[in-house]
């Protein structure tokens, strides 16, 4: 049992140095990579265009909990649209999520939204928005903010009263990132998710085999 989960924690560091190779350049090589910050290649909490909507029409609503940590995943709820107009962060298709809030953020809270209702969704206050530009991948950005070196200098970062602080959008904006041509993103990628879908193949192992 105590190899075993032994194994599970080097399961989560091998994750972890994928993303380090990855955003390094060692884990595929690539022709150029273009110093800049975030704000260059991604819009920041952006304006959404809300479409026309009855008061009674069902949205896309995504609670906090609803996000897993370190992982694409997420439960999509449905809310009435006169419920969550106001007061809620809006985002639309393709939009990488990042928890702002403690200990959200350090758990690694934070997902690509897909197919949401009338193109647009709403979600929790606590989350930052992320809009890629046309150059800029979502996988590749979701990838490099969930890397746990990010997470940890955006929590020597954070702003507010004890048990609610909170990255500030300016961490973000003016955080570096080297980033290559957009065919050599998804390159990257796909080199990423192979090397986790291996790891995950072994991680349902080990919980089958402590089980």
């Amino acid at each position: 049992i105590q190899k075993l989960e032994h194994t599970q924690q080097a399961l989560i560091q091998y994750r972890q140095s994928v993303l380090q190779q990855a955003f390094s350049g060692k884990l595929y090589k690539t022709t150029n990579w273009t110093d800049t910050t975030l704000q260059q290649v991604v819009d920041i909490n952006p304006k959404t265009l809300i479409p026309k909507l009855a008061d009674t029409e069902s949205v896309s609503f995504l609670p906090m909990p609803s996000v897993q940590e370190e992982s694409l995943n997420y439960v999509e709820k449905k809310a009435l649209f006169s419920k969550v107009k106001k007061g809620y962060t809006k985002f639309h298709d393709n939009d990488v999520l990042f928890a702002k809030i403690t200990p959200c953020m350090e758990n690694g809270k934070g997902c690509i939204v897909h197919n949401l209702s009338h193109g647009i969704g709403f979600g929790s206050t606590e989350f930052h928005v992320l809009r890629c530009h046309k150059r800029t991948f979502p996988k590749f950005i979701y990838y490099f903010i969930i890397q746990r070196s990010f997470r940890a200098e955006a929590k020597n970062n954070m702003s507010g009263a004890v048990g609610q602080q909170r990255v500030p959008a300016d961490f973000l904006k003016f955080h570096p990132i080297s980033l290559p041509s957009l065919p050599e993103q998804k390159a990257i990628v796909e080199k990423i998710e192979k090397a986790f879908a291996c790891a995950d193949k072994a991680q349902a192992a080990i919980s089958a085999a402590l089980e």
